[in-house]
């Protein structure tokens, strides 16, 4: 996720060479909730890599977000945190509707699976049964 201000690239945030390419701090969301994007629970968390935005600001609607003096980044204050927390905020309603959509798949595709492993286990009793038959047969023919 990188920020622009006034159309300029705000280094270092989502710089890939950087420390703050994670500035918001997905990977470590997904490492306290490991949990698999088909999980009941609805708890699946993005990574840091699994995705990619924009977010453009301007020194005139967003007085209050300020550049540090040497303009190496944000200094982060309260209304920096409160960006961030906005933006964690959509990622994870996102996340939530992803959740949902990964959930049904796995529940269609056990339902579909379920389906053939009956299948196959209905042919090898067939096969089971009619090996038995020859067997019988066999035994009363020598």
């Amino acid at each position: 996720m990188k920020i622009y201000r006034d159309k300029f690239l705000v280094r270092p945030y989502g710089d890939v060479h950087s420390d703050s390419f994670d500035w918001l701090g997905l990977d470590a969301r997904k490492s306290t909730n490991p949990a698999s994007i088909s999980h009941p629970s609805g708890s699946w968390r993005v990574r840091n890599k699994q995705g990619q935005g924009s977010i453009y600001i301007s020194r005139v609607d967003n007085h209050s977000i300020l550049d540090k003096a040497g303009r190496e980044g944000i200094i982060e204050n309260d209304c920096f945190k409160a960006l961030k927390e906005v933006i964690v905020n959509l990622i994870y309603r996102f996340e939530k509707d992803r959740a949902y959509i990964g959930y049904t798949m796995k529940l269609y595709s056990d339902k579909i699976n379920e389906k053939q492993k009956t299948k196959d286990r209905g042919m090898n009793i067939a096969k089971r049964m009619l090996e038995g038959r020859d067997k019988k047969k066999l035994a009363r023919n020598p």
